[in-house]
């Protein structure tokens, strides 16, 4: 599963919601997500506040990717 959406599905959050979060369109959110789109450097970091993570933590591969994902949503739910 893309991390962006394990992030999304950690957090509870449908994708009409991140993408409000994020401040960007559903439907690119939801293209971001599949991978049918790159986002550039702004949107990326959207998506990573919108999930309360860092981009390291959605764009680069980890042998630990789980971990991470549990972790960036402790991370957003402390914020709350």
């Amino acid at each position: 599963m893309n991390p962006i959406r394990r992030l999304r599905d950690n957090l509870g959050l449908s994708a009409d919601q991140a993408a409000r979060r994020a401040g960007i369109s559903t439907s690119m959110w939801i293209k971001v997500e599949r991978g049918e789109r790159t986002p550039s450097l702004l949107i990326a970091r959207k998506i990573a506040v919108a999930l309360g993570c860092t981009l390291d933590d959605i764009f680069l591969p980890s042998d630990s990717t789980q971990g991470e994902n549990e972790t960036c949503a402790t991370r957003e739910a402390a914020n709350q």
